[in-house]
């Protein structure tokens, strides 16, 4: 190995240990990385907004979809908003804040139609036992969210 490829090596892989192994890459970071010899499994990716399922939940009395991914901005159409959550420190795992981008305790990832109001420092909390919920109706594709208008429930 040469000497600059040694230093990437030990750059990602001193990256990839932080958080528990939570950081997601690109496409171009995860083949350099692959490259560099790490397993697939090591890298966590983002994945594109249309080829995931997502689950009905309700959040500040907003109609959302959630999946347990991290997903790229840049599959989003324009007025399809994408918010973070990250789950308490209590060991329980319930969303307890929405916000642009999550490092720690990373929950999911929600769809709204419309934006969420943040505070100033960026984050919307949440109370899980009155401002959220699953709504049960089953397995969504990214579609049918835009056909139902993220359920027209929004406003």
């Amino acid at each position: 190995m040469i000497e600059n490829q040694q230093f990437l090596y030990d750059v990602a892989e001193n990256y990839l240990s932080l958080d528990s192994g939570q950081e997601y890459w690109d496409d171009l970071h995860c083949s350099i990385l692959e490259e560099l010899g790490f397993r697939k499994n090591q890298i966590k990716r983002r994945r594109n907004a249309r080829k995931i399922q997502y689950t009905e939940v309700e959040i500040n009395g907003f109609t959302a979809y959630l999946t347990n991914l991290r997903i790229k901005e840049d599959s989003l159409p324009k007025g399809i908003y994408a918010y973070e959550l990250r789950y308490g420190s209590n060991g329980l795992k319930e969303p307890v804040q929405a916000s642009h981008s999550v490092l720690v305790n990373y929950f999911g990832t929600v769809l709204t139609h419309e934006p969420l109001s943040l505070n100033e420092d960026g984050f919307l909390e949440i109370d899980p036992k009155t401002d959220w919920k699953y709504l049960e109706t089953g397995a969504h594709k990214f579609e049918e969210i835009i056909e139902n208008e993220m359920g027209g429930t929004n406003g």
